[in-house]
C-alpha cells in the first residue's frame, strides 16, 4: 500500500501539457526514522501509461490511464493485483452498506474524520525556490485539513501523462473514503491542488510520513515493452478480494 500511495503522490504532480516520454529515478523514504521503508525506484511515463519499478521491494506499479486500471506487480509472490477506477465508487458504497453499526463504529468514523482534520482549512502557499538537478524549482506548500505537503516543482519540465485521465484516476482513488465525508473532502482538496501545480515535482515532503526526491531525469522515447505485464503471474481483483473478505466477516 505504501508503494501505491507514494507513486500516486508523485504522478499527480505531473499534470501539465503533453510532452516527450519521461524517465525519472526517485529515492523515497516512508516514515520518520532510519529503520523505516527506503527505496529507489524508476518511473517511466508516456501519454497514457506510467510504470514505477522498485527492485529493492520487488513491487512495481503500472497505471493504464486510458483504461483507468492500476496494477500492483509483486515479483516475489508472482501476483498482479489490479484495481479499476470505475469500480471504486461501488466499493465505497459496498463498504458503507456492510460496515458494522453501533457506538464502536461511530467512534471509529469520528476518529477517521478527526485524523484528516477540518476540510475548511485549505491553502496553497509559495514558499520560495530551490535548485535541484540544476533546475530552478518553485517551492509550494499545500495545507488541507491536517495534511501538509511541500513540493519543489520544475515549471520548465512537462509531463507526457494525459492530465484529464490522470485527474480521473486520482479522483477515484479517494472515493473509498465516502464513508468519512470530512476525510474525503480533505483529500479531494489536496489532490485537486496537487494536480494544478504547473510543472513536474522533483521533491515531495510530508513531515514524518514521506520524502521523495528525483535524482535523475531523461526525456525520450520509451519502448512499449516497458509496460507489458509479466507472464505467468496470478491475477487478483483487489475490489473483489476486499468484498469477499468483508462478506466472510459479516
Amino acid at each position: 500500500m505504501r508503494n501505491v500511495i507514494a507513486v500516486s503522490i508523485l504522478l499527480t504532480c505531473t499534470t501539465v501539457l503533453s510532452a516527450q516520454d519521461l524517465m525519472m529515478v526517485t529515492k523515497t523514504r516512508v516514515g520518520d526514522t532510519e529503520n523505516n521503508l527506503k527505496s529507489q525506484s524508476t518511473t517511466y511515463m508516456t501519454t497514457n501509461l506510467s510504470r514505477t519499478n522498485d527492485s529493492a521491494n520487488g513491487i512495481d506499479i503500472l497505471i493504464d490511464y486510458q483504461k483507468g486500471i492500476t496494477y500492483s506487480i509483486n515479483h516475489k509472490a508472482r501476483t498482479i493485483t489490479f484495481t479499476k477506477a470505475s469500480d471504486l465508487p461501488g466499493l465505497a458504497a459496498y463498504v458503507k452498506a456492510h460496515a458494522p453499526a453501533g457506538k464502536g463504529m461511530d467512534a471509529f468514523n469520528a476518529r477517521m474524520n478527526d485524523m484528516y482534520g477540518d476540510p475548511g482549512i485549505f491553502k496553497v502557499e509559495s514558499i520560495g525556490k530551490e535548485v535541484l538537478l540544476g533546475r530552478s524549482c518553485n517551492k509550494v506548500r499545500i495545507t488541507s485539513g491536517n495534511q501538509i505537503m511541500e513540493y519543489s516543482v520544475d515549471p520548465s519540465l512537462k509531463s507526457p501523462v494525459d492530465p484529464a485521465r490522470m485527474a480521473q484516476v486520482a479522483g477515484s482513488s479517494y472515493s473509498r473514503l465516502a464513508g468519512y465525508p470530512r476525510a474525503a473532502k480533505v483529500m479531494a482538496n489536496l489532490m485537486t491542488a496537487t494536480a494544478n501545480l504547473k510543472g513536474v515535482a522533483l521533491k515531495i515532503h510530508e513531515s514524518g510520513v514521506i520524502d521523495m526526491e528525483v535524482t535523475s531525469i531523461r526525456q525520450g522515447s520509451i519502448p512499449a515493452s516497458t509496460f507489458v505485464l509479466p507472464a505467468g503471474y496470478a491475477m487478483k481483483d483487489q475490489i473483489a478480494e476486499t468484498e469477499k473478505r468483508m462478506a466472510a466477516h459479516h
